[in-house]
C-alpha cells in the first residue's frame, strides 16, 4: 500500500460531497438480529469496529418494545464487513443508560450510568471486558478456523462456508463468551458509603477518558432532579488510587451529557446541561493537566454567518487530532421545552474556530452516539427523532478537513469490492498484498 498523509489544515477546504449515508447492514439482508432502536447508549471504536453498549427505549410498539427497557447488552459493528454482532459476556454492567465507554488495547472500559427509573440506581464502578479475538500473548489461534463468508465479507444472501488452506493462525476467530471484571481500586481510596473518600459519586452522564497513566472522570448527574456536578477525579492506573482533584481557575458549572475533546496538554468541555437547560458553545472550558487549572476559552464564530452553534446537550462529537466535529443534540430556550437539532459543525482546537458544515443530519436528533473510523468517516447510531421514536438507523458521513491515510483509503476500496463478492478467502487478501494488520480487522468475536 502507498505512503501516508494525515489531514488537511485549510479550514476553507470543505468537501462538497459531505452527505450522510444510511448503512444497510448485511444483517438486514440475511434476516439476522439487529440492535433495537435506543437512546442514552454509548459507543466507542477502534481500528476495526464500533462498539455499542447499553441504552434505553420506552414502551413503543413501533420498536416492538413492550415495556420501558434498559438494554443490558453489548454489540459491535465491523467497519469492513458492515455486519452487527452481539457480544456475549458474563457479569455485564446493569447500569446501562447514560454510562460512558472507552477502549484501550482491545479492552473496553465502562463507567457509571443508571438503570430505570433514572437516577434511582447508579454506579461509580469501572468494569472492563477483554475483546481481543485471539489469546493474548499468542501469535496463533488455538484451534483451526475457517476463513468463510460468514466470518468475513460474503455476498448478499451468501451462507455457504468456504474453508481456506491458510494456516489457522491467520484466520478470524469465532464468537466466544468472556467476562466483565470490576477494576479493584486501592482500599485507601475506597469507601462503600462514598463519604469522606476520593472516589467519584455514583452518577450518570459523565465523561471518561484516558491521559497518560490515568483515567479521568468529569461531571455527571447524581439524581434525576438533582443538580449535576462538575467534580473531576483521576484514577492512577499504577497505584489504582482515586484522587479528587481541586483545580484552580474558573471551574465550569455542573453538567451532564457534555462531550470531551483532548490534546497533550488539556481537555476541553463542550456543551452539556441539566434539567431543561443546555450550556453554550461560544465559550469552551479547558483543563490544563500540568497546572491543575481550569480556564475559559472564547471561541470564534463561523466566518460566513458570524454565528456560533446553538447551546446543546446529548449530542454527538468525534475528534481527529485538532479537528472536532459535533452534530445534533438537545437545545433549550425560554419559550421552548426543547428543540432537537440537525446541524453539523467543525471546531479547530488550535484556532478555536467554528465552521458550520453545509449539510443537515437526516433527522433532528438527540441522545445519539457517534464515533470516527480510521477511513475518515463519522458513524452515528440511534437517538431520539420525531415523535419520540428511538431510531435503530446507522449513518456514516465522510468528515471534511481530513485526508485519511492512503493505506486506509485502499483498504476501504478493497472492502467495498469484496462485500459484493461471494467467493473469496483470506488467501485472496494475502495474494493482493493486504497486510495482516488489516486482514486481522475481520476477526469476529
Amino acid at each position: 500500500m502507498m505512503s501516508e498523509n494525515n489531514n488537511l489544515n485549510n479550514d476553507e477546504n470543505i468537501s462538497g460531497s459531505v452527505n450522510f449515508e444510511l448503512i444497510c447492514s448485511k444483517n438486514e439482508v440475511l434476516d439476522v438480529t439487529l440492535p433495537t432502536g435506543r437512546s442514552g447508549h454509548c459507543t466507542t471504536s477502534d481500528e476495526s469496529d464500533l462498539y455499542l453498549f447499553g441504552g434505553f427505549c420506552p414502551r413503543d410498539e413501533r420498536n416492538g418494545v413492550t415495556k420501558n427497557q434498559v438494554f443490558t447488552e453489548l454489540w459491535k459493528f465491523n467497519f469492513a464487513t458492515e455486519k452487527w454482532t452481539q457480544i456475549e459476556s458474563n457479569d455485564i454492567p446493569d447500569t446501562c443508560a447514560s454510562s460512558c465507554i472507552n477502549i484501550k488495547n482491545k479492552q473496553l472500559f465502562v463507567y457509571g450510568g443508571t438503570s430505570y427509573p433514572f437516577g434511582h440506581i447508579m454506579s461509580n464502578t469501572i468494569k472492563t471486558l477483554n475483546i481481543w479475538h485471539r489469546p493474548i500473548g499468542s501469535n496463533s489461534y488455538n484451534r483451526t478456523q475457517s476463513c468463510t463468508s460468514k466470518s468475513g465479507f460474503g455476498a448478499v444472501g451468501e451462507s455457504k462456508t468456504k474453508t481456506s488452506s491458510v494456516e489457522a493462525s491467520k484466520c478470524p476467530a469465532t464468537a466466544v463468551t468472556s467476562c466483565w471484571y470490576p477494576i479493584d481500586t486501592n482500599p485507601y481510596s475506597y469507601s462503600c458509603s462514598d463519604s469522606g473518600d476520593m472516589m467519584p459519586a455514583r452518577a450518570y452522564g459523565q465523561s471518561m477518558f484516558f491521559h497518560k497513566d490515568s483515567i479521568y472522570i468529569f461531571g455527571g448527574a447524581i439524581g434525576y432532579y438533582s443538580e449535576p456536578i462538575s467534580d473531576l477525579h483521576r484514577l492512577n492506573r499504577q497505584t489504582m488510587e482515586w484522587e479528587k482533584l481541586i483545580p484552580s481557575g474558573h471551574i465550569p458549572d455542573g453538567r451532564y451529557k457534555q462531550e470531551i475533546a483532548i490534546d497533550d496538554k488539556r481537555f476541553y468541555v463542550f456543551g452539556g446541561g441539566r434539567l431543561h437547560y443546555a450550556h453554550g458553545l461560544d465559550k469552551v472550558f479547558a483543563y490544563d493537566f500540568s497546572r491543575n487549572h481550569w480556564e475559559v476559552l472564547c471561541t470564534q464564530p463561523d466566518t460566513k454567518s458570524g454565528q456560533f452553534p446553538k447551546s446543546r446537550c446529548s449530542f454527538g462529537l468525534v475528534q481527529k487530532d485538532q479537528h472536532v466535529f459535533i452534530c445534533g443534540g438537545r437545545h433549550y430556550t425560554d419559550s421552548l421545552d426543547h428543540e432537537s437539532l440537525s446541524d453539523f459543525w467543525h471546531f479547530n482546537l488550535i484556532k478555536l474556530q467554528w465552521t458550520e458544515i453545509s449539510v443537515q443530519l437526516p433527522d433532528p436528533i438527540y441522545f445519539q452516539s457517534t464515533v470516527a473510523s480510521p477511513t475518515g468517516y463519522m458513524y452515528m447510531y440511534g437517538g431520539v427523532i420525531s415523535n419520540g421514536l428511538r431510531t435503530s438507523k446507522l449513518y456514516k458521513v465522510r468528515l471534511p478537513f481530513l485526508l485519511p491515510k492512503l493505506s486506509e483509503l485502499s483498504w476501504e476500496r478493497i472492502c467495498q469490492i469484496f462485500r459484493k463478492t461471494s467467493n473469496f478467502t483470506c488467501e485472496d487478501l494475502i495474494s493482493i498484498g493486504v497486510p495482516w494488520n488489516y486482514i486481522d480487522r475481520l476477526g469476529v468475536l
